[in-house]
């Protein structure tokens, strides 16, 4: 996959026409669609993918988020600060945050969300062993693994560990 200093970047007004062939086309150069491209090459080595994204580069939505990723249930990076997770406490965690919580899809993503993040590090996304432990909204530094202090907040620390 190239990077986005691969290419020029071109001020969309002076594109007026514009077309491309290709096996899997991706809209969106965030964390999603740079995971939905890997996948779409796991899948078939052979597929040519293309990502499209308007913006400067490769950012989307976990860029407006500080470059954060929840991922849980019993990462690596949790073990390593002695956090015993499970997907069951991510579970109970999410859906006591979540107004109106679609329980099916919060569970399966609390159950592969371990997997996810392991896949991440195969793939050579670079997650420090680091804990940030101060109550924040975007942690000041490059630690993996931090907390909102939401849990200790009622009616959370009720439902969640």
């Amino acid at each position: 996959m190239s990077s986005k200093n691969d290419y020029p970047l071109i001020d969309a007004t002076d594109v007026d026409s514009w077309s491309d062939q290709a096996d899997v086309v991706i809209v969106g150069g965030g964390a999603a669609g740079l995971c939905s491209a890997l996948g779409s090459k796991e899948g078939d080595p052979s597929a040519d993918v293309l990502v499209l994204e308007r913006g400067s580069g490769f950012n989307g939505t976990t860029t407006l988020a500080g470059g954060m990723l929840y991922l849980g249930g019993g990462t690596r990076v949790q073990r390593a600060n002695d956090f015993d997770d499970t997907p069951e406490a991510m579970f109970n965690y999410l859906v006591a945050n979540t107004p109106e919580p679609d329980e099916e899809k919060i569970r399966l993503y609390c159950e592969k969300s371990a997997a996810h993040f392991d896949w991440l590090v195969s793939h050579e996304v670079p997650f420090s062993d680091g804990y940030y432990a101060p109550k924040h909204h975007t942690p000041p530094s490059t630690n993996c693994l931090s907390w909102s202090g939401n849990e200790k907040a009622w009616p959370i620390s009720e439902a969640a560990v």
